[in-house]
């Protein structure tokens, strides 16, 4: 368990992600644990409120690394499992009340990959993780959207 952080920071930094430990969207939004940057390729781990919620620092940079595979796979606010797969892991495995949440505060677009980001990070390994990661830097299926879909896309905060 303790090489879990360092390993996912150091893929991080092999798959060529920045680490912020705030940003603007933490200060404004206590909620908020983390979030990932496409346009910068940057994660950021809202260190004031990871520590004020006793949240998992771990737990956050998988959610967020999650988020960043999804992003270099093309399948961003999607998420990469199809509905008929996604659906009953939600149901099985995360709490209700937390999905409930996300269906409150998400646009309905990017539900699908907020869930599955929490799935991951509560069920991928983190080796699993790190290498896809590392494996993908470079990688970007999304670089074929319109302009307009690029600059509408924004830090994805946790909540």
């Amino acid at each position: 368990m303790l090489i879990q952080l360092p390993l996912l920071i150091a893929a991080a930094a092999l798959g060529g992600i920045e680490l912020n430990a705030t940003a603007m969207f933490c200060r404004q939004d206590k909620l908020s644990m983390g979030g990932f940057d496409p346009n910068r390729n940057a994660v950021v781990l809202c260190k004031q409120n990871l520590q004020a919620k006793k949240n998992s620092a771990l737990s956050v940079l998988k959610h967020e690394l999650a988020h960043v595979l999804q992003h270099r796979l093309g399948r961003g606010e999607v998420g990469i499992l199809p509905d008929g797969l996604l659906t009953p892991l939600v149901r099985e495995l995360l709490p209700e009340r937390e999905v409930m949440t996300v269906l409150m505060r998400y646009p309905s677009r990017e539900v699908n990959g907020e869930l599955e980001a929490r799935l991951a990070s509560r069920y991928v390994p983190s080796g699993l993780i790190a290498f896809g990661v590392v494996a993908t830097r470079g990688v970007d299926l999304n670089m074929g959207e319109p302009q307009q879909r690029q600059q509408e896309a924004e830090v994805r905060p946790l909540h």
